[in-house]
């Protein structure tokens, strides 16, 4: 198939353009300025659909309509320019939507990008995922954040570590899109499909984990930093029965992910240029 994939630039995508390329499809990437949208899918009449990763996280100081306008206004101009009978994966947070402007941003595309799919007879798929991590992610993220802090014995401000989450590696993540491409758009049977681990573990018992995994003589200082408001102790998780259907389920366990974070970590402070 020729998949254009948005988020090029971003963990997600490059690992999912590196593997679907690898798998015989062909791969074409967005990532230029929103002015260049209609432009680049006009020369794109063969497209059979968009696998969707790009996002705003509203990490880097953008306001509340900045992170709107990237989760919702962008990619609903790309859905709107795709032919009837294309797909769109849309790559979804389980976050729930009162937490932030990211989370809110994404329910709310979640269920305009679906309407407007129906109405155009665009093949729809919303895949939820877990918290994902993996070797050379950013550091934006906990896992590799709080491996980088143990490794240079920091001490690390945390906060109680109650909260309840599902970790899932990166390399389970590919495999489900994977999966979810053997098969028709035709053939889907769900809208939502959720691909997670199935192993809820707390926040500070990953913590310490990684803590004994990267051999750190630094402190974790736990209540350190107040919860945000808002964030449940444990999120509702949805169903894994629908993606299981195409095949999937996670493979990876969460030490062996988090081994590989680590040795990834570790060779990089001796090798700058090392990359997974």
């Amino acid at each position: 198939m020729q998949i254009l994939i948005t988020g090029r630039n971003g963990y997600l995508g490059s690992r999912l353009a590196e593997s679907l390329s690898q798998s015989g499809h062909k791969v074409l990437t967005l990532t230029r300025a929103e002015r260049e949208l209609p432009d680049l899918v006009s020369r794109l009449p063969g497209v059979d659909g968009v696998i969707h990763t790009a996002c705003c996280y509203g990490r880097r100081g953008e306001s509340d309509a900045e992170v709107f306008a990237a989760n919702v206004d962008g990619p609903m101009r790309l859905l709107k320019m795709l032919p009837g009978g294309a797909f769109f994966l849309n790559t979804d947070t389980v976050l729930p939507p009162a937490l932030n402007s990211y989370a809110a941003s994404k329910a709310l595309f979640r269920q305009a990008g679906a309407a407007f799919a129906r109405v155009r007879n665009i093949r729809w798929l919303n895949v939820r995922l877990a918290h994902f991590f993996g070797p050379g992610e950013g550091m934006d993220k906990f896992v590799t954040r709080t491996v980088r802090a143990c490794l240079d014995g920091a001490e690390l401000k945390l906060t109680r570590g109650e909260q309840r989450r599902e970790f899932i590696f990166i390399d389970d993540v590919v495999r489900a899109f994977d999966f979810v491409l053997r098969f028709t758009p035709e053939s889907w049977t769900a809208d939502d499909v959720y691909a997670g681990s199935g192993n809820p573990i707390r926040i500070r018992d990953l913590a310490e984990q990684i803590h004994r995994l990267s051999g750190s003589l630094g402190r974790l200082r736990f209540g350190a930093v107040p919860l945000r408001k808002g964030e449940p102790i444990e999120f509702e998780r949805p169903d894994v029965e629908p993606l299981e259907r195409f095949g999937w389920y996670a493979t990876v366990e969460l030490q062996n992910g988090l081994e590989q974070v680590v040795q990834f970590e570790q060779t990089r402070r001796v090798n700058p240029c090392a990359c997974w």
